[in-house]
């Protein structure tokens, strides 16, 4: 039996190997090739290996942005399974804004010297991370979005034969410095359902953990706006420290904007700390169910266990005593 080539992410990006385990049964293995940012090695069935052959480019993209926010988490899978693979195909396509944004953020953290030009080929492998982290199915969605920065002055770009050169302008670097000394403030974004019958556990549950843990809430329905609310969203995940996002829906089906909120968190690499209503947990969508969340049954369940999980996690802010 021979190793083979296999696509996971992109076309023809991984090696299926194989050995025999302590039964003497096959275990298949992907090693995904160099240039990934995604490193396994991941087991692999026959029939997920079938599942990957027919899978279409645009949903073998998201199943990349799926693998790297699981990384990211320090989730990473061990395993390849058609249940991650049905993830992929089940979520919403990130943004054009939030590709270029983790395009950006790509290009900075492969910059280790101010000024440095970072070569990409789209032959040899080198250019993988450029896809993966943008969530492009070919190299012309990704230099439309390398277009983009270059055109708003973030990124200077050089276009070869096959190849290309990027570096960070000042002013790319400087706004993705803005979002690394965000960690530095005190605001926590809360995304949740919007009703009346959810205003106890905000106010009995999320505010007063947030606060208790040193922290100040902010929830856009309860800030005055000047500006489209999509805008205020985008800018106010940008300055928060991290982000609450409670699941907790209507018999209409699962909150959109919640989802959303929390993956443009995550494609920034803020902290997100997953809530839902205990008789919910089982209905949580593909795009979040692997992530570890916090159920709760009244708010002041929640209020305790939610303030110990960002102490925990983020850690503690001081703040004024109270009586």
């Amino acid at each position: 039996m021979s190793d083979k080539r296999i696509s996971v992410f992109t076309n023809d990006d991984a090696t299926v190997n194989w050995r025999h385990d302590s039964q003497g049964n096959v275990q298949f293995y992907v090693d995904m090739d160099d240039g990934s940012p995604i490193q396994g090695p991941f087991s692999i069935n026959l029939q997920t290996q079938t599942e990957l052959q027919d899978l279409e480019p645009r949903h073998r993209a998201r199943l990349a942005t799926l693998f790297l926010e699981l990384q990211a988490t320090g989730n990473l899978p061990h395993e390849i399974t058609v249940e991650l693979i049905e993830q992929a195909q089940s979520r919403q396509p990130l943004s054009a804004i939030a590709r270029a944004e983790r395009l950006l953020r790509f290009l900075y953290d492969e910059t280790d010297h101010i000024g440095n030009p970072l070569a990409y080929s789209w032959g040899d492998g080198s250019a993988t991370g450029l896809l993966l982290h943008s969530e492009s199915v070919d190299q012309y969605e990704a230099r439309f979005l390398l277009d983009y920065l270059k055109n708003h002055g973030l990124v200077k770009i050089d276009y070869m034969s096959g190849a290309l050169q990027a570096t960070m302008e000042v002013e790319g670097l400087a706004h993705i410095a803005e979002q690394i000394t965000a960690p530095d403030t005190s605001q926590a974004f809360v995304a949740m359902w919007f009703h009346d019958t959810m205003e106890a556990l905000y106010d009995e549950g999320i505010k007063p953990a947030l606060e208790e843990a040193g922290y100040t809430p902010l929830r856009v329905d309860r800030q005055p706006t000047l500006h489209r609310i999509d805008d205020q969203i985008i800018a106010e995940i940008r300055k928060s420290r991290f982000l609450i996002a409670d699941f907790t829906h209507d018999e209409r089906g699962a909150r959109g904007s919640v989802y959303y909120e929390a993956g443009f968190a995550m494609g920034l690499g803020l902290p997100v700390i997953y809530t839902c209503r205990q008789d919910q947990l089982d209905e949580l969508h593909f795009d979040t169910r692997q992530y570890p969340h916090i159920g709760w049954t009244e708010p002041s369940e929640l209020r305790h266990e939610l303030r110990y999980h960002i102490e925990a996690l983020i850690g503690s802010r001081p703040r004024a005593e109270t009586g």
